[in-house]
């Protein structure tokens, strides 16, 4: 998944944990923060985006479809990474 200049919970939290520093007391409120956003169907939604999926470049475009943005649907690329978050952080 691409990130792009726009700062995010999700993407801190990638970083932290590739630095190994998910246990840290100061991580925990953004878990939290994840797993509040969990759909009741199971699942993580996009809830913005900040590109546009466009074969021809330009500025602020992505050559790859990363999925729907809703408050309501599961994008599958969100979920694999809050997943992948949460079992690095033995909270799945």
């Amino acid at each position: 998944m691409t990130y792009y200049w726009r700062y995010n919970i999700l993407f801190a939290l990638k970083v932290l944990n590739e630095g190994g520093f998910l246990e840290d007391p100061r991580s925990q409120k953004a878990l939290r923060l994840i797993e509040s956003k969990e759909l009741p169907t199971g699942g993580f939604p996009t809830e913005i985006k900040y590109y546009t999926f466009s074969a021809k470049a330009r500025t602020g475009r992505s050559a790859v479809n990363w999925g729907g943005t809703s408050k309501k649907k599961l994008n599958e690329w969100v979920t694999s990474e809050v997943f992948s978050i949460l079992s690095d952080a033995d909270r799945l």
